[in-house]
């Protein structure tokens, strides 16, 4: 007998560092792990993809990982498991699996997951609600699972949940140009937002004709001329939703929609002053989200058991900010590749992220100190700044970058601020300059 040749050139430097401590984990323990440092030279691709059933950890793929027919992918925990009819023994508990479906494989005695798709023909295909024909193959169904964090971690296929029909399904009117958004008869091309990148195409809204039908669509109400679009549901996307003040992304149902704040459905001043997250305001006739410092005397102030009249400086805030001192915070915010993606109902989490900060904002104290003005005195109020950074192999280290800070006509320019309008202009910046 002789001895194999080695499997790589003698390296005249260390292959891999390693503390001893990681020998085990980081050398010895995946020496057959294809996607490792030895593995990928040891075991050729036909071992790992040639039908037979191989370890499910294993596969860095999705589309590798179904191929498999004992492995499941996780599309929550980004990485390939074995599929729930692996461990079973027998053909009939493998047969009477009830969370996913199982074939007994009696050659081998052993229980793995139903052939994805094995149709040949248009018809039988299509008749499997979880397949259908395309370019004349079958393919499984995109956005076919059972609950809503499955479905919107899906980051290959753009899925939608329905908290109406409890299903998942894939996002309609999923065009990106004008032209193939209007060639369908079904949807339009929604330009209510200004910026190209914010337009998009949508169903047709609002298109019942019974009365019933509309009300229970929360994009829809109502009217004299039948069922219309409802106040701030013309606006797809997150970002131009919350430009309004009047508006909000509503994630209560998905999927999420632009909706009219809560306040803003009250139309009387009973209503409106029973509902303690809101207040009447007489000159304009609205019922408008509370905001203690409109009351400018101690007495209604502290009348409401929401605010808090600061003595010292003679005014109302929420209690929660009765004991703040005089405040100067920097506010750093994520612009990096990750915020782009979707982050549960809301369709891009830098948008989501700038939503929450303009709400916080809209609640504090705020000095009333223009940026640039002299540095106010104690005054137990607050100034904000705004800075986004992302890290980039694109961009060395310390590269200005990697930060942003506003700059434009009515923005703070990067400075400090305790007036409210130049907050929102800062935030409607960093937002119009994602550096994701």
């Amino acid at each position: 007998a002789t001895l194999k040749p080695i499997v790589s050139a003698p390296q005249d430097e260390h292959f891999m560092n390693l503390q001893i401590d990681e020998v085990p984990d980081q050398a010895l323990n995946g020496l057959c792990d294809p996607n490792g440092p030895w593995g990928h030279l040891i075991v050729t691709p036909q071992t790992t993809q040639a039908g037979v059933h191989q370890p499910c950890l294993n596969y860095l793929a999705k589309t590798t990982c179904v191929a498999d027919k004992g492995c499941t992918w996780s599309d929550v925990l980004t990485s390939c498991l074995d599929s729930v009819c692996v461990p079973h023994c027998d053909q009939p508990t493998c047969e009477g699996e009830t969370s996913t479906k199982c074939v007994w494989d009696g050659s081998l005695e052993e229980c793995f997951k139903k052939p994805i798709c094995p149709y040949s023909d248009e018809v039988n295909c299509n008749n499997d609600q979880e397949c259908k024909w395309d370019s004349n193959k079958c393919i499984e169904k995109p956005c076919y699972y059972p609950d809503e964090t499955s479905c919107i971690a899906d980051t290959e296929a753009d899925c939608v949940w329905s908290t109406v029909t409890k299903k998942c399904s894939e996002k309609p009117c999923n065009y990106n140009n004008t032209a193939d958004c209007r060639a369908d008869s079904g949807c339009q091309w929604e330009d209510t937002c200004k910026e190209p990148e914010d337009q998009m195409c949508i169903v047709k809204p609002c298109m019942h004709s019974n009365e019933t039908a509309c009300k229970e669509d929360v994009m829809c109400a109502w009217n004299a001329s039948g069922c219309a679009v409802a106040t701030c549901a013309h606006y797809p996307d997150e970002k131009c939703c919350n430009r309004d003040d009047g508006c909000h992304w509503n994630v209560q149902q998905a999927p999420a929609v632009c909706s009219q704040l809560p306040c803003r459905l009250l139309g009387s001043e009973g209503t409106c002053n029973a509902d303690r997250n809101c207040m009447w305001e007489g000159g304009s006739s609205a019922c408008l989200e509370k905001s203690c410092g409109k009351y400018t005397t101690r007495c209604p102030c502290e009348a409401d058991p929401d605010c808090f009249f600061v003595a010292g400086s003679n005014h109302c805030t929420f209690q929660r900010y009765g004991t703040c001192p005089t405040l100067d915070v920097v506010v750093l915010l994520d612009g990096g590749v990750s915020m782009e993606r979707k982050f549960g109902r809301h369709p891009q989490g830098f948008y989501a992220l700038v939503e929450v900060v303009r709400d916080w904002a809209r609640t504090l104290p705020l000095s009333g100190s223009a940026a640039g003005a002299a540095t106010p005195a104690n005054n137990n109020a607050a100034r904000l700044a705004f800075v986004q950074f992302a890290g980039s192999s694109l961009w060395p280290a310390g590269d200005a970058k990697q930060v942003l800070s506003s700059t434009g006509t009515g923005t703070s320019e990067g400075r400090l601020t305790g007036v409210l309008s130049e907050v929102e202009k800062d935030l409607e910046f960093q937002e119009d300059n994602f550096m994701g």
